[in-house]
């Protein structure tokens, strides 16, 4: 089940590679680190607690799980973990974007690609920012929502230190929390017009590496019928929508290459 979430046709094609191939940078730069930390010092920060996250998939986009890690056997270098995922469901008519602490986009979900046109290597470590008209609003969230988890975090430690907390609890109550901004314009990448919607923001991540989830719900649901070409009449970009009504798919039609595939 796992591999065919991630887009496997069998385990052989991931047994024997390193985890960092199915965690987004800049998890997968640290994933490392942070076991050599727990295996020199004991001191677990990550293990035997459930938290949502983002695993890569094959075809690298990221999709949505919550994962629990867990030590199941052996000591020191001989350690054996096992992680235990499920994908979470996406609700209809929204589309997901997952920016770092720092406001610099980790990637996005196929809605969004179908909404505004932005793949993965369109938009990945750019600024949320170059995604919106008004920056202001947005800035102002990020920075309520850092200062509010940064404070969570702290309180956790603290409470640590005492001995009144559990490890993971911090962040559990930081992952419980929603954020809201309404009346959102965003940039389409290929039309003038702008995509009104709501925004949600929840929080997620690793240790003390933050991983924000902006849940983007459209004012006009209506589906856009559009293709877009580059100067070589190659397909670059085509909505699911013109795709379902030319009785294809998405996939199918890019794999085609050109706009010559459909007339």
């Amino acid at each position: 089940v796992a591999c065919t979430i991630l887009g496997y046709g069998n385990k052989t094609e991931l047994v024997g590679k390193n985890i960092n191939t199915i965690v987004p940078p800049p998890f997968s730069t640290n994933h490392n680190a942070y076991v050599r930390n727990y295996l020199e010092t004991g001191k677990a920060k990550i293990l035997d607690s459930s938290r949502n996250f983002v695993a890569v998939h094959k075809d690298r986009y990221v999709i949505p799980i919550n994962v629990f890690v867990t030590k199941v056997s052996g000591m020191g270098e001989d350690s054996v973990f096992m992680g235990i995922f499920q994908q979470i469901p996406v609700e209809r008519n929204v589309a997901t974007l997952w920016v770092m602490a720092t406001g610099a986009v980790l990637s996005c979900d196929g809605s969004f690609t179908n909404w505004l046109g932005y793949k993965h290597e369109d938009i990945h470590s750019r600024s949320v920012m170059d995604l919106v008209v008004e920056r202001g609003a947005l800035e102002q969230l990020l920075l309520q929502v850092k200062t509010e988890a940064a404070a969570a975090m702290h309180a956790r430690s603290a409470s640590q230190v005492h001995g009144s907390l559990q490890t993971g609890a911090g962040h559990a109550v930081v992952e419980q929390a929603v954020w809201h901004l309404n009346n959102v314009q965003m940039l389409h990448l290929y039309q003038e017009d702008v995509v009104n919607v709501n925004m949600t923001m929840k929080i997620g991540g690793i240790n003390e590496t933050a991983l924000f989830e902006l849940a983007l719900r459209r004012h006009d649901e209506s589906s856009k019928k559009l293709l877009v070409s580059d100067s070589r009449g190659r397909i670059v970009h085509v909505t699911h929508a013109l795709a379902a009504e030319l009785g294809s798919t998405v996939s199918k039609l890019q794999a085609g290459g050109s706009v010559t595939c459909i007339m």
